[in-house]
């Protein structure tokens, strides 16, 4: 799924500034001009990495089940959500679309 420019909830992003330049994070929640954001590595779901949108970049993913099933929101999950939109975003590229 792909997003329409505005940062929404579910979304893979990458950190363009600070201290986790480079890393993807899922957001969590958008509060403007802030996002919460967790990878569920160094950032977990009880202590989110606030930072301003201008900071993060979006890869165009979506994890749709993060709006839909709330209760599924754990460290482990985010890190498997990030891990297979990564390699979905790497096959994308690699078969050209």
């Amino acid at each position: 799924m792909k997003s329409s420019g505005r940062l929404c909830r579910g979304e893979l992003v990458q950190v363009l500034a600070g201290h986790d330049k480079r890393e993807y994070f899922l957001v969590l929640s958008v509060q403007k001009p802030y996002v919460f954001l967790c990878d569920g590595k160094r950032r977990k779901v009880n202590h989110l990495k606030k930072k301003k949108e201008k900071h993060v970049i979006s890869t165009g993913l979506i994890c749709g089940w993060i709006d839909t099933e709330p209760e599924r929101v754990n460290n482990t999950s985010v890190r498997r959500a990030i891990r297979d939109l990564l390699r979905k975003q790497e096959t994308e590229f690699a078969s050209g679309r």
